[in-house]
């Protein structure tokens, strides 16, 4: 039975070149496993801690990640990455080099017969009010092509200070995860409501939580982890989607 696969959150780069290589095999083992029956992967973002491309230059990471999703796509799989509040510019690298789809806003699909909302989750959801500042003058044209105009041994390491900002003005919100006053819980609702829409799975990663909420006994929300901690992804298929976690250890 083919499948989508959704992961989220690798954050590639920390806290060490040591650690972030073993998780970038672990999830390439990952990758490996699902292929059999794998259709389209789907990363919802934050797959390196930091991302910004400049016209002629990307940062320096490992090769291993991009040449597995270049792989994966001459086997015909779809792979798509959403971008994360850690990632403040994709261009072109990704679409052109590696056949990968880039999305910038939240999307909403028919996956399988199940209407389904997919997006990071970053600023989604009522307040938050000195992150959403925070990320509308980032992605300001004017401050890109600030970041762009420097040369990229200096504009990197900006970039770098930019995403642990951002991580600064998200860890307020770390501590509420799993009732009513989650701000995802709070925006799926709200969405619902005024849209009138059926929506069955609401997927998200920015949280770090690998969990699955109720909604109203239909619709579900599905927060897909990390690959820090959880090793945790969603698998959807006609039958549903499932909040499944890799066994690292089983794969030894």
């Amino acid at each position: 039975m083919k499948a989508t696969y959704i992961a989220s959150d690798l954050h590639l780069g920390v806290p060490t070149l040591q650690a972030s290589l073993q998780r970038e095999r672990n999830f390439i083992q990952w990758l490996q496993s699902i292929e059999s029956d794998a259709e389209h992967l789907i990363l919802l973002g934050d797959i390196f801690d930091f991302w910004f491309e400049y016209k002629h230059a990307i940062p320096k990471i490992s090769p291993l990640l991009p040449a597995k999703l270049a792989e994966m796509r001459q086997k015909g799989i779809n792979v798509e990455i959403f971008s994360g509040n850690h990632d403040i510019e994709y261009r072109d690298y990704f679409q052109n080099f590696l056949g990968v789809k880039v999305f910038h806003q939240p999307q909403e699909r028919t996956l399988y017969g199940f209407p389904v909302f997919l997006a990071h989750g970053d600023g989604l959801g009522p307040g938050d009010w000195s992150y959403k500042l925070f990320k509308r003058i980032l992605h300001l044209r004017i401050t890109k092509g600030l970041l762009r105009w420097l040369h990229p041994d200096i504009g990197i390491p900006l970039a770098m200070r930019f995403s642990k900002t951002s991580r600064h003005l998200n860890q307020g919100h770390e501590e509420i995860c799993y009732g009513e006053k989650e701000l995802l819980y709070q925006f799926a609702k709200t969405y619902l409501e005024r849209k009138n829409k059926d929506i069955r799975y609401f997927i998200f990663g920015h949280r770090h939580i690998a969990r699955v909420m109720d909604l109203n006994g239909q619709s579900k929300i599905l927060f897909v982890g990390d690959w820090l901690n959880h090793f945790s992804f969603v698998r959807i298929d006609r039958n549903g989607a499932q909040l499944r976690f890799w066994d690292k250890e089983a794969q030894k």
